[in-house]
């Protein structure tokens, strides 16, 4: 017996969440200032109502593999495409 999709989420729901990433200036980034991050900020309300913060970082290095990675994707999935 299958679980419903209700029932496989988090107890968290996504309050507020903000996110572009441009790559390709962390990928600049990290020739001149490799101290360069990016910071998502990443806010949930709980099921009690509180609300909860949480952030993930990515330095210029990390931000490099996730390129490369999605240029993988990209030669992987004809359909895809990468906006410069």
């Amino acid at each position: 017996m299958s679980k419903s999709f209700e029932t496989l989420l988090p107890p968290d729901r996504y309050l507020n969440s903000s996110t572009r990433l441009d790559i390709n200036i962390g990928q600049r980034a990290l020739l001149s200032n490799p101290g360069y991050e990016v910071v998502f900020n990443l806010q949930t309300l709980t099921e009690d109502g509180t609300t909860k913060e949480s952030k993930f970082r990515m330095d210029a290095t990390q931000l490099r593999e996730l390129s490369k990675q999605v240029d993988e994707a990209i030669s992987t999935f004809p359909k895809c495409k990468r906006y410069r």
